[in-house]
């Protein structure tokens, strides 16, 4: 995979990103086996070549408390031919922070 880099010079990217971000600054975000999966479902109805990620914010408080107005998130869809698949938007992930146990310096 030529898009391959070691973890030292990652880790060099992330941190040149991170300098100067405002506290509570989107930082990453972990997709779980199970969205792995999901997403590797649709390749029975669709050719799939890759995702695209999203940054994106919420504009209002959800009613369940989950998320607040303004705060980040992270939009997941797969393409096909290099297009977003229109019925396929994922809004699953856990994103950094406040989900930051396992994140690169943290």
């Amino acid at each position: 995979m030529s898009s391959k880099i070691s973890a030292d010079k990652a880790k060099v990217y992330i941190n040149n990103y991170r300098q100067g971000l405002p506290p509570g600054a989107l930082k990453s975000a972990w997709l779980d086996r199970d969205f792995i999966d999901a997403i590797l479902a649709l390749e029975q109805t669709h050719q799939l070549d890759g995702v695209r990620v999203y940054m994106a914010r919420y504009s209002e408080d959800d009613p369940q408390g989950r998320f607040s107005a303004n705060t980040d998130t992270v939009i997941i869809v797969p393409t096909e031919a290099e297009t977003d698949i229109e019925d396929a938007y994922f809004n699953y992930s856990k994103i950094c922070p406040p989900y930051c146990n396992h994140d690169v310096g943290d």
